[in-house]
């Protein structure tokens, strides 16, 4: 049965193929197109009405918040990314440091607008950025508000932070209120925050953060 419709199918293009042929013999007339009319017509249609040419821009356009730069220097690198996804948040672009040495170049390399540092890094301590950035030649690069974070307890962490000049001290663990809080206060012109009492026991004592301003005192 198949086979048969095969044939009958054959046979009935056959036949359609030779009507064509025998009608293309007896037509004098001028050939216009043998394509299907809706193919001549959709071609007419183009050229009548052309479609509109849509110009892509070639860079995105410009953010404003993004101009704002923020560098983050911490050696642990699971703080690093929470801070910097809260900072991105805010509308900052985020530089990753693991020291701050690497936070100082950084700075150096393009001033940024705000700059959060821990103070028990290798290679240069957040102390030590916080002095160096203070004492800068460029006065646009003294006067970057620098946050100063630290989970070490010591009674006299927020005092060496308020003398060297750092404009807010924080805690940790930091949490996402107290950071947006912190950096939405810098940027509306305020140069520091009250520092307030010390969260520490007068007495707490860190051997590493003494160990770390001993070499501060060094420097």
């Amino acid at each position: 049965q198949k086979s048969r419709r095969i044939r009958g199918l054959l046979q009935e293009s056959n036949l359609r193929h030779r009507d064509k042929d025998r009608c293309c013999n007896e037509y004098s007339g001028p050939i216009l197109d043998d394509r299907p009319i809706w193919h001549i017509v959709r071609n007419v249609g183009r050229k009548l009405f052309p479609p509109p040419r849509v110009f892509m821009p070639t860079t995105p356009p410009h953010d404003p918040d993004q101009s704002r730069r923020c560098v983050i220097a911490d050696d642990v690198r699971v703080i690093r990314e929470q801070l910097g996804q809260w900072m991105r948040e805010l509308g900052y672009s985020v530089v990753h440091a693991s020291c701050g040495a690497t936070a100082l170049a950084e700075l150096r390399r393009q001033s940024p607008d705000i700059v959060i540092a821990d103070i028990d890094m290798p290679h240069l301590s957040g102390l030590h950025l916080l002095q160096t950035v203070r004492s800068d030649a460029d006065p646009k690069v003294a006067a970057i508000p620098v946050i100063v974070s630290s989970s070490l307890e010591d009674g006299e962490i927020q005092r060496m932070v308020g003398t060297l000049g750092g404009s807010a001290y924080l805690k940790k663990p930091v949490s996402k209120e107290q950071l947006c809080a912190c950096v939405n206060y810098l940027t509306q012109g305020n140069t520091t925050i009250p520092l307030g009492e010390n969260t520490s026991a007068s007495h707490s004592v860190s051997a590493r953060f003494r160990r770390i301003a001993s070499e501060f005192r060094e420097f």
